[in-house]
């Protein structure tokens, strides 16, 4: 049996699929079950990483498990999965973690880091997933286009390589059902660098018009950021 944590999330969803697609026991957690909409086989389990009991319960049987980052649950999740008997853990990390530093560069980073170190040091199988920038992310600017016709950035020179959630999912198969990976920590990109105003433009190709890009400044930004924050 194979736990998938975060089943419900981009990489989640595709990686309950793939694994059912090659006939594997899958388990997937979420605190939502009558919302998951998973594919028909998936043994759908309700509870969150924050819940010791759904935790323990959900890790009976497991042999390897997918955890997906929440803040403050890895010692309590890695405490059952060893009672449980898991042999293996695959982590979604981040791309944004670097190796050999005394502090990461910001609170995501280290957030993931600060799992890395718990998974490591508990003596079960591991390997990580250092995706570095998700396709999806590009959904962030659906509202503007919708709205204007156009999308404002503070940085749209800035680049990356956006990778495809299902791209990350079928790595994910890989570790959790061979030893290929073990012990690794895998960078994850996609196939092409490029700037946030080049994938604005290849989203204008598809729709068949073009998207302007407008430079924000980046303290406008951060109000515009800090505004929506607030209404939360």
């Amino acid at each position: 049996m194979i736990l998938v944590t975060g089943a419900t999330g981009n990489v989640g969803r595709h990686l309950v699929a793939q694994l059912l697609e090659q006939g594997l026991a899958v388990r997937a957690l979420t605190r939502h079950p009558e919302k998951a909409q998973l594919p028909a086989g998936a043994e759908v389990v309700a509870g969150d990483l924050m819940d010791p009991a759904a935790v323990r319960s959900a890790l009976e049987g497991v042999g390897a498990a997918f955890l997906f980052a929440v803040p403050g649950s890895a010692q309590g999740f890695l405490a059952a999965a060893r009672e449980a008997g898991v042999r293996r853990i695959v982590f979604l990390s981040s791309g944004a973690v670097v190796d050999g530093v005394e502090r990461q560069a910001d609170l995501i980073a280290e957030m993931h880091a600060e799992i890395e170190r718990a998974i490591e040091a508990s003596g079960l199988e591991w390997t990580f997933l250092r995706p570095s920038i998700f396709a999806a992310n590009a959904l962030q600017w659906a509202w503007s286009i919708r709205a204007s016709g156009s999308v404002s950035l503070p940085f749209p020179g800035s680049t990356g390589a956006p990778i495809d959630e299902a791209d990350i999912a079928a790595v994910a198969v890989q570790a959790l059902t061979t030893d290929r990976w073990v012990g690794q920590k895998l960078m994850l990109t996609g196939p092409e660098s490029l700037s946030q105003a080049d994938q604005i433009a290849i989203l204008g190709e598809v729709l068949g018009r073009p998207i302007p890009v407008v430079a924000l400044d980046p303290a406008v930004a951060v109000q515009v950021f800090d505004d929506l924050l607030a209404r939360e």
